[in-house]
């Protein structure tokens, strides 16, 4: 048995929570976290004070360079600057040279990794226009999916046989992992631009010759084969607005957008709504010219009257998309300040605030009577009130929220 480690007085930053505390680590897993640990064990003992503790993200797409191209990197040097950033998880693509192309030359790469990564890891088995019976081969158990490159990579990945194509949708039941450029679209592209520039085309042409009408027809025979063979189907980096109304083709029924009535400084870091407005005429735009049933869906809200302002000027700019309101559900008041914090609600904290400084009404459980009665008022007043559903965040507790609405309910 390997000794274990005892990471001593980090903060942990999770699920929403920071909190100081210690951790216990035995042959590779998280065995305890407690304010503190004592253990008779001889461990190996890190001092995190001052220090955050979080967990680790997954990368679902990297290119490590082994084999074949170690000059550039290798898995032990970008494993380690991984982790070094955060990512405790890899899954690594099949471009490398010799491709991974046969089972051989994938466990080639799972040897490599069981010596040197510094991560966790998963590889990708690659597809090629001849290497499907040997793709077939492959132990789902094994692999985090089958990359299909619908347009050119290093070496011999093309794939762009309809056969072999149609061959590993029906066949394959791995997720299917495309990069989806249309190859002849692109090499149409590039011909025009090397009759202007020959061999010094500019870096700017770039997203001219591998342009949007490239990606979509890609991406479009990919989604329609997966919907023909019930593939898992997961399209790399998709980079246009355009690649977006495939949702359709993928008989979704309904699509909730995010709605911020109090603004989002994450999105408008100056303070003010343009981005946020212009993502909204975007989406009402698409809304128009889609037969998906669409609703704007918001975060939780307690303050009626910033709710009917936003909601009305919506209206007021041509936007008659539904909007789905997100309801504080009953919670203490310190409770609510705390969520309101970490959630950035802006305009209406301060309301709480002013609340929280009466001592008779911060004893006071927060319920969301009044906030509901004023919209339910103000849209039986306004026939063209958009507030057409809502939906609760039981901050309080699930079954403080089932309890509120079942009375709710049984007082109306």
């Amino acid at each position: 048995m390997k000794m274990k480690t005892l990471v001593k007085n980090g903060t942990i930053i999770n699920e929403g929570k920071q909190f100081v505390a210690d951790v216990l680590i035995a042959d590779g897993l998280i065995q305890k976290i407690a304010s503190h640990i004592d253990t008779d064990q001889r461990v190996r003992e890190i001092d995190a004070s001052g220090l955050f503790i979080l967990p680790g993200c997954i990368d679902d797409q990297v290119h490590f360079r082994e084999p074949g191209l170690t000059r550039k990197g290798n898995i032990y040097s970008e494993s380690r600057a991984a982790v070094a950033g955060g990512i405790t998880s890899f899954m690594e693509m099949p471009n490398t040279v010799p491709n991974a192309l046969t089972q051989d030359l994938l466990e080639e790469k799972y040897q490599i990794a069981a010596q040197n990564a510094i991560a966790n890891y998963s590889f990708f088995m690659g597809a090629s226009n001849d290497n499907l019976e040997e793709v077939l081969k492959t132990n789902a158990a094994n692999i985090c999916g089958i990359k299909v490159f619908m347009g050119s990579s290093t070496g011999n990945m093309l794939v762009d046989k309809e056969s072999v194509l149609e061959g590993l949708f029906s066949r394959v039941g791995m997720l299917i992992a495309t990069h989806c450029e249309d190859e002849s679209t692109v090499r149409a592209n590039l011909a025009q631009f090397q009759e202007t520039y020959g061999q010094n085309i500019p870096v700017s042409a770039h997203p001219l010759i591998r342009n949007e009408e490239a990606c979509y027809l890609s991406s479009s025979k990919a989604v329609s084969l997966a919907k023909k063979y019930r593939a898992r189907l997961h399209v790399l980096h998709i980079s246009t607005a355009k690649e977006t109304e495939l949702f359709e083709k993928y008989n979704f029924k309904n699509l909730h957008f995010a709605g911020h009535p109090e603004g989002n400084k994450d999105i408008d870091k100056d303070g003010s709504n343009k981005n946020v407005d212009d993502a909204l005429q975007w989406k009402q735009k698409y809304n128009e010219r889609s037969d998906i049933d669409i609703a704007i869906t918001t975060q939780f809200c307690f303050e009626a009257e910033p709710v009917i302002e936003w909601a009305n000027s919506l209206t007021n700019n041509g936007i008659n998309i539904p909007i789905h309101i997100g309801v504080a559900g009953p919670a203490k008041l310190q409770t609510l300040i705390k969520f309101s914090i970490a959630c950035g609600v802006g305009p209406s904290l301060k309301v709480l605030q002013k609340r929280a400084k009466d001592v008779k009404k911060l004893l006071l459980p927060f319920d969301p009577n009044d906030f509901l009665e004023t919209l339910a008022k103000h849209k039986k007043e306004n026939s063209k009130f958009n507030i057409s559903n809502i939906h609760f965040f039981p901050l309080g507790g699930i079954n403080t929220n089932a309890s509120w609405i079942k009375n709710a309910i049984n007082n109306s």
